[in-house]
């Protein structure tokens, strides 16, 4: 009887150590799958967070080149603009008669003798002093 219970009682043990076995071996499966799964998530917020980096520094660099583009253009309306006042200030506007001929011997001596773009000149020309008068 007693060599019965001692068999019994290894079976026993030797069985509840195998189910101990089988649940750690269960619980370390599920532990790696949750650390792949942890993992997987990781580098999915890690790409995102990079793609997210990347089209912040392209909108960065957008909008720099559209300042530098509205720079530049406002770089030429000034310099436009700068020239067109040097240009209205070397006209003479004591409004003499010298002042009038002077300005169209430069027109004429400007456009070298071209009839076309005299006509062209003296009609634009002819506009401004009915819009000014």
């Amino acid at each position: 009887d007693n060599l019965f219970d001692t068999i019994a009682s290894r079976a026993q043990h030797e069985h509840d150590q195998a189910q101990r076995q089988q649940q750690l071996a269960q619980q370390q499966a599920q532990a790696e799958r949750d650390r792949r799964a942890q993992l997987a998530r990781d580098q999915a917020r890690a790409q995102q967070e990079t793609e997210r980096q990347a089209q912040l520094a392209a909108q960065r660099r957008a909008d720099q080149e559209r300042r530098q583009r509205h720079e530049a253009r406002e770089a030429v309306r000034r310099e436009r603009h700068a020239a067109d006042r040097a240009w209205v200030a070397s006209v003479p506007n004591k409004g003499t008669v010298d002042g009038v001929r002077r300005q169209l011997a430069a027109l004429r001596d400007a456009t070298h003798d071209d009839r076309a773009a005299q006509t062209v000149a003296l009609a634009a020309l002819r506009q401004l002093f009915r819009q000014i008068c």
